[in-house]
């Protein structure tokens, strides 16, 4: 998240003198808004340090017990829309110069399963 805050902030400078007042404000309140998001993080650690604490005396009596796990729900049927193909279609451009490159791989993957 700092990274993307940094970089962000480093980019807006580079960028400053394109699109006006509107723009500028635009990323202010984007940065401001990432800032927020990190403090946030910040918050809710201490948060959860500061509720572990209050609640040790649960935390220190427990039993490990084996748990048999659910059911999972079985998987949707393909349609007619899903196949590598459609989803190669909603991944790239069809001028894309990876295109080629990975419809050869959608292939050779799919001859597998």
């Amino acid at each position: 998240m700092s990274y993307k805050i940094a970089s962000f902030i480093i980019g807006s400078v580079q960028q400053k003198d394109i699109g006006g007042p509107e723009k500028d404000f635009e990323r202010f309140a984007h940065v401001r808004h990432l800032l927020g998001r990190l403090a946030h993080r910040i918050r809710a650690s201490k948060e959860l340090f500061e509720a572990a604490i209050d609640v040790s005396y649960i935390l220190e009596a427990f039993d490990i017990l084996a748990v048999e796990p659910l059911a999972s729900v079985p998987p949707p049927q393909p349609d007619r829309h899903t196949y590598l193909g459609g989803v190669l279609n909603r991944m790239l451009p069809k001028n894309s110069n990876k295109r080629l490159e990975v419809e050869r791989g959608l292939f050779k993957f799919n001859a597998v399963i």
